[in-house]
Order: structure tokens, then C-alpha cells, then sequence
């Protein structure tokens, strides 16, 4: 028959099995966050660079494009013209689209918008010829 003191490391034991399991379950609940951010960041990045070329195939100047709100807290890191962002999450698709667009003879410009009336604002991106 176990004593107290069994019973008491059996207890700090069960505590400090379910601590790290919450530790875990709150990584895990982190690296898919930032997985679904990934996923939205590529996915926009790529419409991006999908619709440039539409209208540049159409023979048309591509007007600015508003960047999704996934964007919306990297923007502020990224200069202009885009030469590299500071965010390690995606860093490598963004860099991605700054050599395509370089390959491309383009140059990608972050441009701040709003609806002049102070209600709201954006982030377009802007390409224009090299």
C-alpha cells in the first residue's frame, strides 16, 4: 500500500505531466497558426504575381493591386522598392516574388492607400518597369 509520500510524488508527478502537455498542446496550437499564415501568405503572394502578369499579357498596365490583410503587419517592414522583408515566416517566398519580378525586368513598390476620408487604409503593391 503506497504511503503518503508515494501519493505525493504520484501527484506532482500527474501535475507536472499535464503542465507539459498544456506546453505542448500550446506549441502545436502555435506552429499551425503560423502554418495557416504561411499557407495565406504564399497563396496571396502568388495571386499577386498572378494577376501582374494577366495584365501585363493583356496588354494592359497593371493598376495597384490592394494587398490582402494578411500582409498587413509585415508591410511595414518591407521597403520600397521590395528588395527583402525582415519576416522570418516567409521571408523565402517574398524573396521569391523579388527575383521573378527582377528576372522579369519589374520592380514591386509598396504604396500606402486610403479612402481620404480617414475611415480607411491599405497597402497596394505597385509594379512598374525597371
Amino acid at each position: 500500500m503506497p504511503n503518503l509520500g508515494d501519493k505525493l510524488k504520484a501527484n506532482a508527478d500527474r501535475k507536472e505531466r499535464a503542465k507539459l502537455d498544456m506546453i505542448a498542446r500550446a506549441a502545436r496550437a502555435e506552429q499551425e497558426k503560423t502554418a495557416l499564415h504561411q499557407g495565406e501568405v504564399r497563396i496571396a503572394l502568388e495571386r499577386l504575381r498572378l494577376l501582374t502578369i494577366r495584365d501585363i499579357e493583356e496588354g494592359k498596365v497593371p493598376s495597384p493591386i490592394k494587398l490582402p490583410r494578411v500582409l498587413d503587419n509585415d508591410v511595414s517592414s518591407w521597403q520600397t522598392p521590395i528588395t527583402s522583408s525582415n519576416h522570418r515566416d516567409h521571408q523565402q517566398w517574398l524573396d521569391e516574388m523579388v527575383a521573378w519580378a527582377a528576372q522579369e525586368g519589374l520592380r514591386l513598390k509598396v504604396e500606402h492607400a486610403h479612402d481620404g476620408m480617414g475611415i480607411s487604409s491599405w497597402w497596394n503593391l505597385v509594379v512598374d518597369a525597371c
